[in-house]
């Protein structure tokens, strides 16, 4: 698996968002309307980028971890404080290190846990 790392997965996923509908994808998952509020239109692109900007690289907030289908694709998740509320971001880039290519959204919803 390549790591991007925490700083380089935040700009990729920041740059997607402002990218436009062209690179925000979304990954077919079963209860994608409440897990997935980027999806069903719960909140803007521009609401998870303020979301991301607010998030830290701490053990806390941001993770790597292989997809769950294909071992070889880093997923980050950030899971985000903005006021009081922990936030949950699951994303995952199908090309390299490019800074501009589509971004597969898997979660945008506040946080269970």
């Amino acid at each position: 698996m390549r790591k991007l790392g925490f700083k380089l997965a935040k700009a990729k996923t920041i740059a997607a968002l402002r990218g436009g509908p062209q690179l925000i994808l979304f990954e077919e998952r079963e209860g994608m309307e409440a897990k997935n509020l980027l999806a069903s239109g719960g909140v803007t692109p521009e609401e998870v980028i303020a979301l991301l900007r607010v998030c830290r690289g701490s053990q806390d907030q941001y993770r790597e971890t292989p997809h769950h289908q294909v071992a070889k694709l880093p997923v980050h998740e950030f899971k985000p404080v903005m006021h009081g509320v922990r936030w949950y971001v699951k994303v995952y880039f199908l090309e390299g290190a490019g800074e501009l290519e589509p971004a597969i959204f898997i979660s945008v919803h506040e946080s269970q846990a």
